[in-house]
C-alpha cells in the first residue's frame, strides 16, 4: 500500500530588499497562493532528495528541479504550473 505524503507549497505573493545603505522596500501584489498536494512515496522522495541539494532559502530551485524530473505525476506537475505562472525565490515548501 502506497502512503500519501501531504506538502504544502506558498508563494506570499509579496518583495522585500534590503539596500546597501539599510534602506527597504517591500509590498504585496496579491493574496498569497497556497496548494496542497499529496505526493505518493516515489514523488516525495524525489522531491525531499532536491530539498537537501538546496539551501533553506530557495525551495524554488527544488521545485524547479521537481518539476523537470521523471518522479513527479503529470497531474501534480499540471497543478504546480497551473498555480504558480512563475517559481519565485520567496516560495515556501512544508511538509504537513
Amino acid at each position: 500500500m502506497t502512503h500519501k505524503h501531504k506538502i504544502k507549497i506558498t508563494d506570499p505573493n509579496s518583495f522585500h530588499h534590503e539596500f546597501e545603505d539599510r534602506t527597504e522596500i517591500g509590498g504585496s501584489y496579491g493574496e498569497p497562493i497556497t496548494l496542497y498536494l499529496f505526493l505518493d512515496d516515489e514523488e516525495f522522495k524525489g522531491l525531499m532528495q532536491f530539498m537537501r541539494e538546496v539551501s533553506d532559502k530557495r525551495h524554488d530551485l527544488a521545485l524547479l528541479n521537481f518539476l523537470q524530473s521523471n518522479v513527479i505525476s503529470k497531474w501534480h506537475k499540471y497543478l504546480i504550473q497551473y498555480n504558480f505562472e512563475t517559481l519565485t525565490e520567496r516560495i515556501k515548501i512544508e511538509i504537513l
